[in-house]
Formats: structure tokens, sequence, C-alpha cells
């Protein structure tokens, strides 16, 4: 026996001592410290495909957790929501794109992973509190 992971025994599972996690049951102290790094790997996924059509769904898989599962995983550990972190993580990137005053703003919301220019502007105006040409002028 591995520590911490354990086949249940025939009868019932006490589901406050025990997770079932792709095939294995798991001591919850031991996927309890699992949660983090979860979280951190699907940081990382965010961060090398935010400029992709990226969903919830698509990162739990990466992960291999339930989407409702990440989705108050990441509240639990990083305060904010999934659809939050990634609309911050792409924002920022825009913000530094705007500095580049050869890109056109319609670019600009493509290559952070935007399909719709208008839904960009109106997101960033919410966001920041200036469309971005104004935070273009701005900086």
């Amino acid at each position: 026996m591995r520590d911490g992971i354990l086949p249940p025994m025939s009868g019932e599972v006490n589901n406050e001592e025990w997770k079932h996690s792709n095939g294995a049951w798991i001591r919850t102290e031991v996927w309890a410290c699992l949660y983090p790094a979860l979280v951190e790997k699907a940081i990382r996924f965010l961060q090398e495909n935010y400029t992709s059509d990226i969903s919830l769904e698509r990162t739990a898989a990466y992960v291999c957790v339930h989407p409702v599962h990440l989705s108050r995983l990441f509240r639990q550990e990083t305060g904010q929501t999934f659809k939050n972190m990634l609309t911050q993580l792409r924002m920022e990137k825009a913000k530094e794109l705007l500095r580049n005053l050869d890109l056109r703003v319609y670019e600009i919301s493509e290559s952070v992973g935007y399909k719709k220019p208008r839904y960009f502007s109106e997101l960033f105006k919410e966001v920041t509190g200036m469309t971005p040409l104004e935070y273009r002028e701005k900086c």
C-alpha cells in the first residue's frame, strides 16, 4: 500500500475521509494537498493558452478534474473565479499590446483570445474604465 492511497474494502466508504479520483481512492487529506498544485497547473495552462478559445471545461479536462470542482478550487485558492482570472490575464496582455501603436484594436482583440472586437472593447472598458483607444492615448 502506498501512503495515503488504498482501495476501499467492501462496504461503505467514508466520504469525509476518502475521495475517488481517476480510478483511485485517495485520502481526503492527501487530496487536499493536491488542490494548490491543480490550480497552479490550471493557471499555467491559462497563461499558455489565453489566446485560444479556452474554457473552464477545457482547462478542467487538462488538469483531470470536473469543471465544477475546478471552479470551486479556483475560488478557494485564488479568491477569484476562473472567468475573472482569464479576463484579468487577457486584459493585462491587451494593455501591453496597446502600447504598440502599429497594432489595431481588432488585432489586439484577436491576439488575446477575443473573436469579436466590439465585445473586447466593451469588456476592456468595463475592466479598466476606459476604451482601448482611450487607454492607448493615456499611456
